[in-house]
């Protein structure tokens, strides 16, 4: 009886010990061939742009200049998959994607075609991602697929972050360098239609005062990034039906300090998650 005891203690204690070690996820495949997208899962290119997701599952997208090259190996647009969870007081709470959580039944590939994805966020909650070309366009979309622990309502989302639009530019500005600065800027803008038929546009060295977004464009159909950091290439990222970008930044402070755009669609208008993301370097 005893023994029959200490057994099942050990056995308890062994399920607590392996309950509590941190989840451990594998990564995706790699490409193989090219030695510069060793460590990545999906590559995509044509003469405009690049795009990547890694063997961890984050995605990069660069602008291209002429040659193909990348115009500055610190200009890009990270891309993350998101869970927003909506607390009882109406506050939304960013749940972020487990790094290595990707899982896919598809092999690394060039050929970006109807890829599905799922990934993980803190709590457990399961999400699917959706990825495709066509003709020069990415289209990006997902749905939940399972809410884990959470007890409040999810959606899905996507987010573009740009870091820094001219990071060839030094830190601490003196006069004389904000003036040349704002003067080489001065045509710089990201354009904003909203779903209420309202347009805005923002210019890149200005503090942008949130209120001001609030009565202008909140919930956008479409934005397009003009900077001339990017040379001639401008970025167009599009809402589809059921779907909205919301634009981020710290208030007060200029967008090319760094900003995001937050796509997602309405659960209740997409139940199956067909809304898109499109975007296209132009």
């Amino acid at each position: 009886m005893r023994k029959n005891q200490r057994m099942l203690g050990a056995a308890v204690m062994l399920v607590a010990a392996v309950n509590s070690l941190p989840m451990v996820f594998a990564e995706l495949p790699t490409l193989q061939g090219e030695n510069r997208w060793l460590g990545y899962h999906v590559a995509f290119e044509n003469k405009k742009c690049s795009l990547g997701m890694t063997t961890k599952g984050a995605m990069v997208l660069r602008p291209l200049g002429k040659g193909g090259k990348s115009l500055a190996s610190k200009l890009f647009v990270g891309i993350d998959c998101l869970l927003i969870e909506t607390m009882p007081d109406g506050k939304e709470v960013m749940l972020k994607q487990i790094v290595s959580s990707m899982e896919s039944e598809g092999g690394a590939t060039r050929d970006p075609q109807d890829l599905i994805f799922r990934g993980k966020v803190k709590g457990g909650a399961t999400f699917e991602l959706n990825l495709d070309e066509d003709r020069g366009k990415i289209f990006l979309g997902g749905r939940v697929v399972d809410t884990g622990s959470s007890k409040n309502p999810l959606r899905f989302a996507i987010r573009l972050t740009l870091p820094n639009a001219y990071p060839s530019e030094k830190k601490g500005f003196d006069k004389e360098h904000q003036r040349a600065f704002e003067k080489k800027t001065e045509d710089d803008h990201l354009l904003l239609d909203g779903l209420n038929g309202k347009r805005g546009k923002l210019a890149t060295t200005d503090p942008i005062d949130a209120a001001s977004i609030d009565v202008n464009v909140r919930e956008i159909r479409s934005a397009q990034l003009e900077f001339s950091s990017w040379k001639e290439r401008k970025l167009k990222a599009v809402a589809t039906e059921s779907s909205a970008l919301t634009l981020e930044l710290a208030d007060g402070m200029p967008l090319w300090k760094g900003f995001s755009l937050v796509w997602s669609a309405t659960p209740t208008q997409d139940p199956q998650g067909k809304a898109r993301l499109e975007i296209e370097m132009r």
